[in-house]
């Protein structure tokens, strides 16, 4: 379909940043590169920040920093919130770039102000743990985190069900918590299930049960959260000569991989 739109409206830049996407997700990467690359010559901005994270990731080309920052930056100037996150991150914190972080704060807020949610877990990370000179503020963190909850942001979700379970810029609330980890893990977020699993092993908000806690870390290890994959072992270990030594080993390489 992506195809025959931009063989009918070749002059249409959606169309074949579309069609890049597509290619994309079949791992046609070459030539999702090309068309990604048309659709940003054609002026289409989302196009211009995609050039600029398959170089951030080294997607089909050797991973080139400076160069990726060159297109977020291209695209944050023509207003776009992905390049804005992207650039601002960069300027934050010194990525492939000198550091200024009094800019690279103003674009995530710019950002954030959009409706960008991953420039709102960006400035919650800030405001937490006060970062290059930026004070802790857990109060405005916990702000940023329920602005991404409402726009059913699943790493928001986990974010700020770590802040109610540890009473972090909110009164300690197990309860909310376990509700936002469960909602996170729904969607997909893969640290939600280790989340959750760690209440379930402690008995922390909910009755304890390690059966659940460890159905959670493995699933949590399915998802590539290696902090699941050690928990999941350490409770293997913690039966002793019930203990499974071949699980605890496999779990164990996959946390130190």
């Amino acid at each position: 379909a992506c195809r025959a739109a931009v063989k009918a409206y070749p002059d249409v830049a959606r169309f074949h940043y579309e069609l890049g996407r597509a290619l994309l997700a079949a791992g046609k990467v070459d030539e999702a590169k090309k068309a990604i690359q048309e659709a940003a010559d054609k002026g289409h901005v989302r196009a211009v920040f995609e050039l600029g994270y398959l170089n951030a990731t080294g997607t089909g080309m050797p991973a080139n920093r400076k160069q990726a920052n060159t297109f977020y930056a291209a695209a944050s100037d023509k207003g776009d919130p992905y390049g804005m996150t992207s650039w601002g991150r960069a300027l934050f914190n010194g990525y492939g770039v000198d550091r200024d972080t009094g800019k690279g704060l103003d674009l995530l807020l710019k950002a954030a102000a959009m409706g960008h949610t991953y420039a709102m877990n960006d400035l919650a990370a800030i405001f937490t743990e006060g970062r290059n000179g930026v004070p802790a503020d857990p109060a405005r963190a916990v702000a940023f985190l329920k602005a991404g909850v409402e726009r059913q942001d699943m790493y928001s979700m986990n974010l700020l069900g770590r802040n109610y379970l540890a009473g972090t810029g909110v009164e300690k609330d197990p309860k909310t918590a376990l509700s936002l980890f469960q909602k996170s893990m729904d969607l997909g977020q893969p640290y939600a299930p280790g989340s959750l699993a760690r209440m379930y092993r402690d008995g922390v908000g909910v009755q304890q049960d390690l059966a659940e806690a460890q159905r959670l870390f493995e699933l949590a290890t399915d998802r590539g959260d290696q902090s699941a994959a050690y928990d999941r072992a350490a409770l293997e270990m913690q039966r002793g000569d019930k203990a499974d030594q071949a699980v605890a080993a496999r779990y164990l390489a996959f946390a130190a991989a």
